[in-house]
């Protein structure tokens, strides 16, 4: 069958008009069988590769075709001031299967140029990587545009996930638990997941429970976000033991629908009552779907943040027998009257990121994350490359000075701390053999002295500075 024949029009979703905020936009998505047209590729001459440009992975559009794969690829918008909006996303083919895998998404720069027509020169940089799928194409790794990576464990026979650490890669979470960090299903060996698989009633959920703290506990010491879940398979979920250190327990009604939210110490944070009123002829009833909205403090005052608080509203806690929109604005009400609220009322404040600035010629391998992990302790991470300085500077002396912290994240008084390098790097083959003591001033001066280990220059050797220090 030639390309051409199997080609699938999508063309009822290209220039299709919408509202929004009062002005009418215009928005065309582009299918695998759309950008293999716009690249001429019905004529044998075609070069059928991918090119690193937007719309133009021309192998794998071919191939989605072949396999009568349809997904939507590129999105481009205009509004009425004729500014233009793209985002893309890209799949790779898993081994030689007809399965696809979503591996990244991207956006256009703010300063770029293009339109409906003329796109693949577009300046676009990646919002998210999805980095590593499961057997059951369950997403188990993936990366911020920040670079944090997020890794989702799942349970329940693989089908409902129970534990999400946001700062941690799945190599390196299996590691912490002496599993095979190279195994995409190595995580199913956590204990937590073997006992989701054996939970069936209120004896095996506690089990569960128990496990989800040893498995949080186990994590309290590292510079990471954990949620973990519990779920009833055949009703919904449980407890909810989210990264602020809140517990909610959700419990329902003998007809299985949400009943009562409460807290750590049993007090009641949301209620739903279900009032039926008896009507000669049914009416046709419309239920909300599941809403969840992100807060955060807005009362932390300038250079303070918090973490963030997922509001959210399950499926079917509001009804209609008007129309399901009705339905759907009751639970968006229901977010936007009581999200807020408890995002202040539940989240600590803390001081923000703070900016480092290395000094004496040295240079980062990548941006360094320093801030405060609550109003006493400064989490310090850095990777400096070793190419082209003296390694005895760090060892003669009092050391030598690594650069600035400026912010928030300074120590009211000068604070000395001795530790021991993790292993890592760039490439993961830093050897653990360096011992530190670091000085941090109140001005923000940090330098370092080498007290044990050995340093070589090399374009391809790190110094990895991770620790913590005290702020008073």
């Amino acid at each position: 069958m030639s390309l051409r024949k199997k080609y699938i029009s999508k063309s009822a979703e290209r220039g299709k008009l919408y509202r929004t905020d009062n002005q009418i936009n215009v928005k065309n998505i582009f299918y695998p069988g759309d950008l293999l047209k716009a690249s001429n590729c019905y004529s044998s001459n075609c070069n059928f590769i991918n090119i690193d440009k937007p719309g133009k992975k021309l192998l794998t559009y071919k191939q989605m075709v072949d396999d009568n794969i349809n997904l939507p690829i590129l999105v481009i918008e205009k509004n009425n001031s004729n500014k233009y909006t793209l985002s893309e996303s890209i799949y790779n083919r898993f081994e030689n299967s007809n399965r696809y895998r979503l591996v990244t998404q991207q956006v256009n720069q703010l300063n770029s140029h293009f339109d409906e027509s003329n796109f693949e020169n577009a300046e676009v940089f990646e919002t998210e990587k999805f980095d590593l799928y499961d057997n059951k194409e369950n997403l188990i790794q993936t990366t911020r545009k920040s670079g944090i990576p997020i890794t989702t464990i799942w349970g329940y026979h693989q089908t409902k996930p129970i534990a999400i650490i946001e700062g941690a890669s799945y190599s390196q979470l299996m590691q912490i638990f002496n599993l095979n960090p190279n195994d995409p299903n190595s995580y199913k060996e956590l204990e937590i997941v073997k006992k989701s698989n054996l939970d069936i009633d209120d004896v095996t959920e506690n089990e569960l429970i128990s496990n989800l703290n040893i498995f949080k506990k186990k994590l309290e010491p590292m510079p990471f976000k954990v949620t973990l879940y519990a779920y009833d398979p055949l009703i919904g979920v449980k407890t909810i033991f989210n990264s602020s250190g809140i517990k909610e327990n959700y419990k329902y009604d003998s007809q299985n629908r949400l009943e009562r939210i409460f807290d750590n110490n049993d007090k009641i944070l949301k209620e739903y009552k279900y009032n039926y009123a008896p009507l000669s002829i049914p009416p046709i009833i419309f239920y909300n779907s599941e809403h969840s909205k992100p807060f955060t403090r807005n009362n932390c005052g300038q250079g303070y943040d918090s973490d963030t608080y997922d509001y959210t509203v399950p499926a079917e806690i509001y009804s209609s027998t008007i129309s399901l929109s009705d339905a759907e604005q009751k639970a968006l009400d229901d977010i936007n009257s009581n999200g807020q609220a408890e995002a202040n009322q539940n989240l600590q404040c803390f001081a923000s990121e703070c900016p480092f600035t290395p000094m004496g010629g040295l240079s980062l391998t990548k941006p360094s994350v320093i801030y405060n992990e609550n109003s006493y302790l400064v989490h310090f991470s850095a990777l400096i490359n070793t190419n082209g300085i003296d390694p005895t500077s760090f060892s003669s002396g009092a050391g030598r000075t690594l650069g600035l912290i400026t912010g928030t994240c300074r120590p009211s008084r000068t604070q000395v701390i001795t530790f021991d390098e993790p292993s890592g790097g760039m490439f993961g083959d830093t050897p653990a053999n360096r011992r530190w003591e670091v000085r941090i001033d109140a001005v923000g001066n940090v330098s370092a002295k080498l007290v044990s280990g050995t340093i070589t220059s090399s374009r391809y050797g790190y110094i990895n500075f991770k620790f913590h220090f005290s702020k008073n």
